[in-house]
């Protein structure tokens, strides 16, 4: 049951994360990777590092 919680909450962390990023001018492409590779922590590191000092380039 445990695992089933812990899967879910990975995966609802990656749009969060990349609408976050977004929000913040940083890269949601990169966050999106992040939030993939280290699931829930990704959000709580993005409200540490609060806006980006420039804005982000274009893809």
């Amino acid at each position: 049951m445990a695992g089933w919680v812990i899967f879910i909450l990975s995966v609802a962390s990656i749009p969060l994360a990349t609408e976050m990023a977004r929000e913040r001018q940083r890269s949601p492409r990169k966050w999106f990777w992040i939030a993939f590779l280290v699931g829930p922590l990704a959000p709580p590191v993005l409200l540490v590092l609060g806006d980006a000092k420039q804005p982000m380039r274009a893809n």
